[in-house]
């Protein structure tokens, strides 16, 4: 009886290389923070706790490890250009920026010096990193028919002329709001994407979504080199209603001890 030739071996293919979220080039073996590094540097003591916020899924997190950033997400040209937008907002979060009230515009105000296309820049950014992230706080998150206008709007430094617009709020409780992050989420009754911060809310409408009316008015910023803001309390963002109500909860039940950064 003849013997039937042995069948060769066939060598397992070696796992594809990881690749970059943004750009599709090889990812570099580097930590890549998705919200800026800078907005948890007083989130970082063990003792303390900050807030994560998931409005759309009624998920809020109290949380006192950072788990912002994921290795291998970017490649080392697409981190070091966020890495830069991400140093820029850090020194607008210093403290020292000079902060007047909007003229003629009633809880409004003009942050002096702040280049507003930068901050679009660094929102569009943000954006992809959260759309590219496998993290559990961004799983959800998508940009959908909008990532190659998002892609492109990061490669040209044009987030404007690529259709993307920006509302901002600065809170009344800098205290409080600098211990609380909402990842991006899709808000329907603003019809853009809310993500929040180191005291600030911004809003970023998606270049399918055309905003009218007071929106509109409040995504063009003032031409003399400044960031327009609307000056606004904590209790009228959905995502601090879901802070309340799980907190309530919590202390009421005496599971929950929440301390702050000072």
């Amino acid at each position: 009886m003849t013997s039937q030739p042995s069948s060769p071996q066939v060598a397992d293919a070696a796992p594809a290389a990881p690749l970059c979220g943004i750009c599709g080039a090889p990812s570099a073996d580097l930590d890549s923070h998705i919200i800026p590094r800078f907005a948890q540097r007083r989130l970082k003591d063990g003792d303390r706790t900050f807030v994560v916020v998931d409005p759309s899924d009624r998920r809020v997190a109290f949380e006192s490890e950072n788990r912002f950033y994921q290795r291998g997400l970017l490649c080392q040209e697409c981190e070091a250009k966020t890495a830069k937008l991400d140093a820029y907002w850090a020194t607008i979060w210093d403290g020292r920026q000079v902060v007047t009230p909007a003229h003629r515009r009633p809880f409004e105000v003009v942050v002096h010096n702040v280049d507003a296309v930068n901050v679009a820049r660094l929102l569009v950014s943000i954006l992809l990193r959260a759309h590219a992230a496998t993290q559990p706080e961004f799983a959800k998150f998508t940009l959908g028919g909008a990532f190659d206008a998002a892609v492109k709007a990061f490669q040209t430094n044009d987030p404007l002329g690529n259709g993307f617009r920006t509302r901002v709020w600065r809170t009344w409780s800098p205290e409080f709001a600098s211990t609380y992050v909402v990842p991006p989420f899709h808000d329907r009754a603003l019809r853009a994407v809310v993500v929040a911060f180191s005291n600030y809310r911004f809003a970023v409408a998606l270049p399918t979504t055309r905003w009218e009316g007071e929106l509109k008015r409040l995504s063009s910023h003032p031409i003399s080199g400044g960031l327009l803001a609307t000056i606004a309390r904590l209790e009228s963002f959905v995502e601090f209603k879901e802070i309340l109500r799980t907190a309530q909860v919590g202390l009421e039940s005496g599971r929950m001890k929440l301390r702050f950064p000072r």
